[in-house]
This record gives structure tokens, sequence and C-alpha cells, in this order.
């Protein structure tokens, strides 16, 4: 039988690839990411992907050439195409924008944040905080909130996880009962039945139960499962086959981390690092937040 005396070390990162491991955490993290998409495409000022941060943009004043109504309707009240122009260094730009209702006149001037390193994108100072931007703004962070709420559920799942993996005890237990259940799991196309599981086994003269759900049926193929419990709570436990990027172990019972797992810090490093330095910055501008 495998040595079941392990030794326990993971990185700080392993633990975070442990904690946002799994087919659910990527469904959560698909969520949230789209949502800021959406948010940078069509919410961010002037509707550019990625200008968001205007503080160290140049002032300029602009003039109103066009006003032009569209066929868009917000609450009863028409969306309108602003074209101004303005001068920087010498070079004439134009700046076109969307408003709700249209309370400017051609030939009005208005004040124009204009980016120095690409004097042709601009946007206009109040005005760009328009009800268009906050409603898709608004509807990106709703959209945003299955995802969120995906990510903690899960997460907090796999940290008991990983919580078992560094301080609780391994034991083996044999199956119980096997069930098909009326769930199906689709990959490319082919439909797998899932499979709820019973595992039990004994610890200080007592049995207990483990249970989980899977369409992975060939990783429990074990006569012997392992399973983490909490020895001062051994109904906490854990199928350990079924912990998202789960390290191997060796013939010693060390852990071996996979360096494939590290593939599962992505979308939550792509949602994170996007909402903080691009979408965050684009609320506060867009809703007034200094």
């Amino acid at each position: 039988m495998q040595n079941l005396n392990i030794t326990r070390h993971l990185t700080p990162i392993q633990q975070l690839c442990i904690i946002f491991g799994g087919l659910t955490q990527i469904l959560g993290w698909s969520f949230f990411n789209i949502a800021c998409l959406i948010f940078l495409i069509f919410a961010s000022p002037n509707g550019k992907l990625f200008e968001t941060s205007t503080k160290e943009w140049d002032t300029v004043e602009g003039v109103i050439q066009k006003i032009e109504p569209t066929t868009i309707k917000k609450k009863r009240k028409r969306v309108y195409r602003i074209t101004s122009i303005y001068l920087y260094k010498g070079k004439t730009y134009e700046n076109i924008y969307h408003i709700r209702g249209n309370k400017f006149n051609i030939g009005q001037s208005i004040t124009i944040k204009v980016n120095p390193n690409y004097p042709n994108e601009s946007t206009v100072l109040d005005v760009n905080k328009s009800f268009l931007d906050r409603s898709i703004a608004l509807f990106s962070l709703v959209f945003s909130i299955p995802g969120t709420v995906i990510i903690l559920i899960s997460a907090k799942k796999n940290k008991k996880s990983r919580d078992l993996l560094l301080y609780g005890h391994l034991t083996r237990g044999k199956i119980k009962e096997k069930q098909q259940t009326n769930q199906t799991f689709t990959i490319n196309n082919v439909r797998y039945p899932v499979y709820k599981y019973v595992f039990e086994f004994e610890y200080m003269g007592k049995t207990y139960e483990t249970h989980v759900k899977t369409h992975k049926t060939s990783e429990l193929d074990e006569e012997r499962e392992k399973i983490l419990f909490n020895p001062h709570d051994p109904s906490e436990n854990v199928l350990y086959d079924s912990i998202p990027a789960a390290p191997r172990l060796d013939e010693q019972g060390n852990f071996v981390f996979d360096k494939k797992s590290y593939r599962n810090l992505i979308l939550p490093f792509l949602g994170i690092g996007t909402f903080v330095f691009w979408v965050l910055p684009a609320l506060f501008y867009i809703f007034g937040i200094d």
C-alpha cells in the first residue's frame, strides 16, 4: 500500500491553483470576464477599449459641429450623436459621442480631454458620463453577479479541500454506493452521465461517509480510494481525486504538483487585472466618483 504519511507543503501559488481550480471556477470566471469585456467595449468613455484613465490627458476647448438624432430612445428620450472638433498642437481632430437628450447647440464650446500620445483619441468631460454609458455599465455589473456568486461559492468549497490537503488526515475508504443521477455533463457534444458515489471509512472505531458526484468514473477505479478528513470532525472530508488540481502522491507519499495546474490562474488573474486596472477606474469616471 502507498505510504499515507505525506509531506505537507504547497506554495501560495499552488494553493491558489487549487482554490481557483475546477470547471465551476472556469464557468464563474468566464461570466465575470465576459461582463468586463462588454463594459470595456460599450460603456467606457466614447466606447473605446482601454480608454479609462484620463488623468494625464491634456485639456482643450472644442466646438460642436453636428447634432444628429439617432433611432435609439432611452426612457422616451432620443439619443443624439454629437460631433465636435478640437485643435491640438496645430492639428484639427474630431470627437464623436452619444448623449440621451440634446442640451447643446451647434457652435457651442465644450471641454475635451485629449490623449497626448494619440491626439485623435479624446473624451468630453461630463458629457460622456451619459445615460447610455451608465446603463451599459449597470448591465455589465448585473451580468457579472452570477459569475461572482459561482466563483465565491466554488472558492469556499475548494478552500476547504486546500485546508484538508495541508492539515487533514489521509486514509482510504471503500465504495459503499454508486448510483446514476438524472444529470449529464456534455463535452464536445457527447453527454456523459453523472454518478453519485458514497465512500465509507473508519476512524477511531466509528464509520464515516464521503459523497461525490462526477462524470469522471475512470478516476474512481481503485478498490479503496484516498480520503482526506479533519481529525477533529471526520464528517468534514473530501475524496482526494475529486479535489481540483490536487497534487499527485509519489511512492513515498509526498506531494508532486502538476505544472499544468498553473493554467487555473489564467482566467482569475485576467479577470482581476482587467477589473482593477481598467473597469474600476472607468466606473469611477462614468459615475463621477473621484
